[in-house]
Order: C-alpha cells, then sequence, then structure tokens
C-alpha cells in the first residue's frame, strides 16, 4: 500500500521509537527534498516500494549504509541517501539547497533520476501510479511530479513539447515508437548515451534498456 507522509513531528519519532522498544539516541531526523521519494523494502532501486514520501517529509534515519538509508514511516525500509538531508546538515548550514534544484542539474536529468526511482514498479495496462505503470503513465506521472501535465496516452503526448531530433537527444527528451501505416504505440524517456526507461509490456517491469528497437518515430522536448 502507498501512502503520503506529509510531516513526521519529533513527538511522532519518538512514539515510533517506543513501538518498536529501540529508543536510540543516535538516530537523526532526515528531510525529503525530491519532489516525491519511494520507501523500499531493500536497499536497492530494484526493490518493491512500501510507501511513498512527499518532500519536506522529516523521516527517521535508523543507520546509514552507501547511497541508503534505512529509515522509519511507520514501516521499516530504505530511502536514497541523495534525495535526503539531515536536521543537522540543515542546522550547521552545510546545505545551502537540494540537489534537484541546484542550477548544474538540468531540469531533464531531475526527470530521469525521478523516473529511475520506479525501476521494478510491474508494467500494468493503463496504469498510472506507483502500483503499476503502463508506458504513457509512468511518462505522465514522472512529468506530474516536475510540475508539468502532459497529455494521457502516447499518440497525445507527442503533441506535447517541441520537436527534436534523435541525434540531438538529451536527458528528459520523451521518445516515441511507431509501426508504419499505425499509430504511436510507446512512449518512454531519454536518459543519454544511447539509453530510455520505460515500462515496456505485460510481463514486465520498469526498466532502462538500450534504444536500437527499429520502430523509433520521434522525440518531443518539454523542457526548453
Amino acid at each position: 500500500m502507498f501512502f503520503n507522509i506529509k510531516r513526521v513531528s519529533a513527538i511522532m519519532v519518538t512514539a515510533v521509537l517506543l513501538v518498536l522498544g529501540t529508543i536510540r539516541t543516535d538516530a537523526e531526523v532526515g528531510i525529503v527534498i525530491a519532489s516525491s521519494l519511494n520507501v523500499r523494502e531493500q536497499a536497492s532501486s530494484s526493490s518493491a516500494i512500501v510507501a511513498e514520501v512527499e518532500a519536506g517529509s522529516e523521516i527517521l534515519l535508523l543507520e546509514r549504509t552507501g547511497d541508503w538509508y534505512k529509515v522509519n514511516v511507520g514501516d521499516i525500509g530504505y530511502v536514497n541517501a541523495n534525495y535526503i538531508r539531515t536536521e543537522s546538515e540543515f542546522a550547521s548550514g552545510t546545505v545551502n539547497e537540494a540537489p534537484t534544484t541546484d542550477a548544474t542539474i538540468t531540469k531533464g536529468q531531475q526527470v530521469v533520476d525521478l523516473a529511475k526511482q520506479y525501476i521494478g514498479v510491474r508494467y500494468v495496462y493503463g496504469g498510472t501510479t506507483p502500483n503499476g505503470f503502463d508506458c504513457s503513465g509512468l511518462v505522465q506521472y514522472v512529468y506530474r511530479h516536475m510540475g508539468v501535465t502532459l497529455n494521457r496516452v502516447a499518440s497525445d503526448q507527442a503533441k506535447n513539447g517541441i520537436y527534436v531530433a534523435k541525434e540531438n537527444l538529451q536527458p528528459g527528451d520523451l521518445v516515441f515508437f511507431k509501426k508504419p501505416g499505425r499509430a504511436i504505440h510507446h512512449v518512454g524517456i531519454y536518459v543519454g548515451n544511447g539509453n530510455y526507461i520505460h515500462a515496456p509490456y505485460t510481463g514486465r517491469t520498469v526498466c532502462i534498456e538500450p534504444m536500437t528497437r527499429s520502430d523509433y518515430y520521434t522525440a518531443r522536448r518539454i523542457f526548453y
């Protein structure tokens, strides 16, 4: 089940620890700096999602291993540490702004970074949420969390943004696929280096693959 935790107060943090029977003086509170952040069962981007927290949420950090924090949001799970800043970091002034708003990171790359959080989510025809995505549902969901409303289906999303040639693709561009004499039937998000992220079809999950398929048709840039 997915749920949003808009804010976890210090009182709530203490209450969670009491329930667990493991009050710790070394635990920190982290603040979510992504537009939304998945909490996963294990410390892996391919692990199942157990919760989703919104920007500005405060969550209890139990421990850090590499690029992952073990956290408590009512359920125990793991979040990518790149999208968390601790209260002590903010208090000390060592963090002035979140990486997702850094001028050196393009909007398109932010789209890619957000889309990567959903790697491993199963394909569901007509799906528009992290419970299951179809190809255009994934694209629409990611861009909506970037503040952009796109059309719902792939053929209509090809009307959003501006045309961009294949040789000029940049991360975040939408790539479309079409067989001769038929309508556009698939869409993904270009991630760079000839690869794209997409929700392929029933039986598969959101993944990154080389963009080598023969039915490539066109591309659109949303941020320009």
